[in-house]
């Protein structure tokens, strides 16, 4: 049996060594079309890196004539075969703008695609690639709507997009995990804007909500009551649109602490009067006012234009005042009995 393997294993070697002094004999050689034959049958055997180099050394030769396009398009693919998908692509595109009517045509927009879908990176990394990926699939699709590669690039797109769903979750989290809740607010929200179908829209809401209440708890005095209503803003907005959350029990018990933390009583879900509240508590420098006793809200919303209807009135009268006073000053005694005849004289 030994023997028998070192017999095989001779044999390969044999074979590989006259493959190689085969290929460096093609390859030195002047003799054009049998170096392109050589290329096409190690391009077929996806040998890239010799199919590559016989292609290379014969292009030029080829240039003009119904060859150039094969040679360009496989050129292209070895590349491809190679890992080498940045040179692939640029080749790739090349090919496409020179030869608008070569059979190759829809591959190569195909591979372009493919090449920038390899190219993509894990979700902690940047997603440019996977950016370029989606257009360029989308690109194909748009040109070739029935091509039968439509469903395995939608599958790339889908996998690509939540790739880059992923990577904004995790670039709004940085700031959360190290406490800048402002800014992982702020990163949170241009999360949504930016992928509002986004999987993660459920936890992103969440993260405002739980963001916002820590900014508030962490803050001085003065800012507080405003944190805190835009906390349960961020409460509302998620329990109005995931009712069912998982986050609803750690969220609830957020929120009736802010309310605990305003001095509100009720169920405290009237949105619109928090929000009248908001706007009265920065009105006044932060703190809400007390209502008058005896007084209705409507009466509150009254008083104002009460007070501006008769602030004209006021005003007069008071002017008047004035200058009777200062009259007064001027002549202190214009009622007495001599002055009274001074003014009969003349």
């Amino acid at each position: 049996m030994k023997n028998k393997s070192r017999i095989l294993t001779m044999l390969a070697a044999g074979v590989a060594l006259a493959s190689c002094s085969t290929y460096n004999q093609v390859l030195k050689s002047n003799d054009h079309e049998r170096m392109y034959r050589a290329a096409i049958e190690y391009y077929q055997a996806k040998k890239s890196d010799k199919a590559l180099a016989l292609f290379d050394a014969i292009e030029h030769y080829y240039t003009g004539t119904a060859r150039e396009d094969t040679i360009a398009f496989y050129t292209a693919v070895s590349n491809f075969r190679a890992g080498d998908f940045v040179t692939s692509a640029e080749q790739l595109n090349d090919f496409r703008r020179k030869f608008s009517r070569s059979p190759f045509l829809e591959e190569s927009e195909y591979l372009i695609a493919l090449g920038y879908y390899y190219s993509s990176p894990v979700a902690e990394r940047d997603q440019t690639p996977s950016q370029m990926a989606i257009m360029a699939f989308n690109e194909y699709l748009g040109r070739y709507p029935n091509s039968i590669k439509k469903e395995q690039c939608r599958e790339y797109i889908a996998e690509l997009t939540q790739k880059i769903y992923d990577k904004a979750l995790l670039n709004a989290k940085v700031y959360y995990n190290i406490g800048y809740y402002k800014s992982a607010i702020h990163a949170l929200k241009v999360s949504l804007s930016e992928y509002p179908e986004t999987t993660h829209r459920e936890e992103t809401l969440y993260l405002i909500t739980r963001a916002s209440y820590l900014l508030a708890k962490n803050s001085i005095e003065s800012l507080q009551h405003g944190r805190y209503l835009d906390m349960m803003d961020a409460y509302y907005n998620l329990i109005s649109e995931f009712p069912e959350t998982k986050y609803r029990k750690e969220a609830t018990r957020m929120y009736e602490d802010v309310r605990r933390e305003l001095g509100q009583t009720g169920e405290g879900a009237e949105g619109e009067d928090l929000s009248a509240e908001s706007e009265e508590g920065v009105e006044n420098g932060g703190a809400t006012p007390a209502a008058a006793p005896g007084t209705t809200e409507g009466t509150e919303a009254a008083a104002p234009e009460e007070e501006q209807a008769e602030a004209p009135a006021g005003k007069k009268a008071a002017r008047k005042e004035k200058r009777e006073a200062r009259k007064a000053d001027k002549y202190p005694d214009e009622d007495a009995p001599d002055i009274r005849e001074r003014k009969a004289r003349k």
